[in-house]
């Protein structure tokens, strides 16, 4: 199903830092700027917008307290995203 998985252990630099999204990237051999990315925390959403990168926020109990508010778009549920993709 998937073509690459990452996570934490394999940068550096943990989120915010963009380096695991910059990494996603170039294994799947795409540009940063075509991806959009799906992040429910905010030091993911800062590290997916660092990365040039579309970013909808779906927080969740645990980090609806978070600002998510540099995200492009803040949805209530992933179901929202099959409206927009």
């Amino acid at each position: 199903m998937f073509s690459a998985i990452l996570s934490g252990s394999d940068v550096v630099h943990t989120k915010p830092a963009p380096d695991i999204y910059l990494l996603a990237a170039e294994q799947l051999g795409v540009n940063p700027q075509s991806c959009v990315v799906f992040e429910d925390s905010q030091a993911g959403v800062i590290a997916a917008k660092s990365a040039s990168m579309t970013v909808f926020a779906v927080p969740n109990f645990f980090t609806s307290h978070q600002d998510h508010s540099q995200a492009d778009r803040i949805l209530d549920s992933l179901s929202e995203a099959i409206e927009l993709l």
